[in-house]
């Protein structure tokens, strides 16, 4: 299939998705839908179409679990739980009330979008998120799935297993004709380790984040993980990935080696003693962290060369020359966001505001808190004089991390436009 029709049927893709969940308007209070499949019970008050849609795409990814750890759920009579708010206020209500979760009990910290993954008695299955509007849903999804799935096997599995598994399949591709997931990179991880770690890309994250030895990922405790969680999950991916699609076969049965040896009742102390005794026993750490640097120092996702070489053309104000090499950079990955950015932002400088609304709307529909491609966003809404549309998203963008002092002037433009 072309780059074109690819980026075709992912925004189809993206469209009948949306279509399913459409927003919830009104003052009446909302209904509880539900869908049972095989495996699945999804609750939710979007839609009853909504439900059965989680449930189908869930069930699917259910096989996929399975054949990536080689395990399989007890046979009883119990399915999954997932549940479903439609927006912020109905999750934080229902995280209060029903699971009496304390760590909502302060509004201002929430994330914009959450699936909940509960690991204690009775709510141990339970994945419970308001909903996100977006393509960024189903990866969500796909993540906290293969936490659900393990973790209803192993009850304490080792954190850098735990999320690096989780964010292997979120990085991943679904292949329909294979009813199968591909592997795929995870591009944000990738770039938080380039550009963190090795310094090897432009940009900023090398200041951000400090690696940590990989033996030491392994060996973590759930708190110390947690300490250095801006890096610990991208090295925990990277270490995942690289035992699973790495060059060095020598490495390849460690990952399926490491889970088959997971005991369902043991600690989290105790199954992360079991891996470094009975897997890496004879592990030459030196080694091994230099062969995984040098594979991540060379690797590249799909349309990096002309995703750099158009950032070049935009310092240089080549904004025609920057157009064409984004759009080659989409047709090499068509659901990659920071390439709708930077295509929307070479379009934004031409005064092509309609095209370059289109891929920046792209851009936040994979990534919503994007906070680069919704202050561009709301700018295209400035020139083209949508005032309400210009102020939500600019303040959107103010609210996820753009600065004040650039957005500020912007908002005046539409307050004052005299």
């Amino acid at each position: 299939m072309s780059g074109q029709a690819l980026r075709a049927a992912s925004f189809a893709t993206t469209f009948l998705w949306l279509s399913a969940i459409q927003s919830l308007h009104s003052d009446e209070k909302p209904v509880w839908y539900s869908a049972t499949s095989q495996h699945y019970v999804v609750e939710s008050d979007v839609s009853e179409a909504f439900c059965v849609g989680v449930t189908e795409q869930m069930e699917q990814l259910y096989g996929a679990y399975g054949r990536l750890l080689a395990l399989s759920p007890p046979e009883n009579d119990h399915r999954f739980r997932i549940e479903i708010k439609a927006d912020v206020n109905g999750y934080i209500e229902r995280q209060q009330s029903e699971y009496h979760n304390r760590k909502f009990n302060n509004p201002k910290v929430i994330p914009t979008f959450v699936y909940h993954h509960y690991g204690m008695h009775s709510k141990r299955n339970v994945v419970c998120g308001f909903r996100c509007p977006d393509y960024a849903l189903k990866e969500h999804l796909r993540h906290e799935g293969l936490h659900q799935y393990l973790r209803s096997i192993i009850n304490d599995p080792p954190q850098w297993l735990n999320e690096g598994l989780a964010e292997l399949v979120e990085g991943y591709q679904w292949d329909a004709e294979a009813n199968a997931l591909r592997p795929f990179i995870n591009r944000g991880f990738l770039r938080r380790v380039r550009e963190g770690i090795l310094d090897v890309d432009q940009g900023v994250l090398n200041e951000k984040y400090h690696y940590v030895p990989i033996r030491q990922i392994i060996a973590a405790s759930k708190a110390d993980w947690l300490k250095t969680q801006e890096i610990s999950y991208a090295e925990s991916w990277a270490i995942c990935y690289f035992l699973a699609h790495g060059p060095h076969d020598a490495y390849r049965p460690l990952l399926p080696s490491a889970i088959k040896v997971l005991q369902p009742n043991a600690t989290r102390q105790q199954n992360t003693a079991l891996i470094l005794d009975r897997v890496f026993q004879d592990m030459d750490w030196d080694l091994f962290e230099e062969r995984l640097l040098a594979y991540y120092r060379e690797l590249k996702p799909p349309g990096f060369e002309s995703l750099v070489q158009g950032q070049a053309l935009m310092a240089q104000k080549k904004f025609a020359e920057a157009e064409a090499e984004f759009a080659k950079a989409l047709s090499a990955d068509p659901d990659h966001a920071r390439a709708f950015y930077f295509c929307g932002s070479a379009r934004y400088a031409q005064s092509k505001f309609p095209e370059a609304e289109q891929d920046l709307l792209g851009a936040v529909e994979r990534f919503p808190e994007y906070s680069s491609a919704l202050f561009v966003l709301g700018k295209v809404h400035v020139y083209t004089r949508n005032r309400e549309q210009a102020g939500k998203y600019l303040r959107l963008a103010k609210r996820y991390g753009t600065p004040a002092r650039h957005v500020d002037p912007w908002l005046k433009r539409i307050e004052n436009p005299n």
